[in-house]
Parts: structure tokens; sequence; C-alpha cells
């Protein structure tokens, strides 16, 4: 009995751990990821390690995703291009669009949350691209139904559109009305694709 006494913490740590798991390391972050499926979703525990920093633990529940796409979704870069790394993570995704979380770093409370205005409205985003270089958000909606494509500024805590192309289609997927915006400036043109056109917006 004192046997079983004594190994029982450890068997349950090993329970609690067992899953599948991913590390990854980049711009001062050690993020550490355990995902296992429970009836058909996904809960995953994850701890983000800055520096020295006492380690910060995110908890996912009930994904729509496999472990391993959730884990092999987790990245480290700068969201928000405001020169902190953040994390992302996906949350849930479509035969032709994704959606993540963004846990964007609070350097005031050094804190990762995807619960400021700024980081629901990344999470709000489809298939959003990060372009460090010109410090934007690139969109993509495949269509074939009304694709498009528009593309975002980080202006304090929201996201400016600074351009977009949309290719409005409620009747034909090859005939609509192509809107395209830039700087302020709007164009409206009528258009038919061929056969063999892909998305005017790409």
């Amino acid at each position: 009995m004192a046997t079983v006494l004594m190994f029982a913490p450890l068997l349950a740590a090993h329970l609690f751990t067992m899953g599948q798991a991913r590390e990854v390391r980049g711009h001062g972050l050690v993020v550490r990821a355990v995902a296992r499926e429970h009836r058909g979703a996904t809960d995953a525990t994850i701890e983000i390690r800055r520096g020295r920093e006492a380690p910060q633990i995110v908890e996912l529940r009930g994904r729509e995703i496999g472990p391993a796409l959730l884990l092999a979704s987790i990245e480290i870069f700068d969201a928000n291009f405001d020169g902190l790394a953040d994390v992302t993570v996906l949350r849930e995704h479509g035969a032709k669009w994704a959606s993540v979380d963004a846990f964007l770093f609070d350097a005031r409370t050094h804190r990762f949350a995807d619960s400021s205005p700024l980081a629901r409205a990344i999470g709000g985003l489809a298939n959003a691209r990060f372009d460090a270089r010109h410090r934007s958000i690139t969109t993509r909606d495949l269509g074939p139904s009304n694709p498009s494509r528009v593309t975002y500024a980080v202006e304090g805590a929201a996201l400016h559109e600074i351009s977009s192309c949309r290719f409005l289609n409620p009747f034909d997927a090859r005939v609509g009305t192509l809107v395209r915006k830039n700087a302020g400036r709007v164009t409206v043109t009528k258009l038919r694709l061929a056969e063999t056109d892909v998305s005017p917006c790409d």
C-alpha cells in the first residue's frame, strides 16, 4: 500500500501530461505546449516563458481541431509590430480559411493576453498574413463567393483598413463588380472572368 501511495502523485502527473507536446523557441520566448483530444475536441495547456520571468500558463479548451494541428500552428513573432514578441495559435479553420488567437505581450503587465481590443480584432481576421517590413496585416477570402483581399495597419489599439479589393459576385462566381480601395480612392469595375481566370484580387 505504501508503494502505491508513493507512486500515485507520479502516476497522476504522467496521466495529466499525456498527449502530444511541442516546444517552440524564438525572440527570447520559450513556448511549451501539450495538447490532448477528448470527445472529439482538443484541450491544450501552453506555458509561455519570457527570459527569467515567471512562466505564464494559458489553457485552451474545446478546440475543434486535432492536437497535432494545434501544436504545429503555434508561432512566435511580433504580431502587432510594437517590437515585442507575441504568440499566436490556431483557433479554427475550414477548407479555405483559418483564424488564430493572438496572445499579445503587454509591456505594462508583462503578461500575454488575447482579450485586448487589438488582440480580438486580429482574432477576427481570416487567413491573416503578417508583414513586418510594411507593418501590415493582409487577409484573403478565397471565395468563390465574394473573394477579397484587405490590408490593415495597426494604429494604437485598433486595426485600420488601408487598402482592399473585393469582387462582389452574389449570383455568379464569374460575374460581378470589382471594388478597389487605396489611400481613400475607390474604383468600381464591372467584370466577367474568363474560365481560366482566378480571383481578380490575387
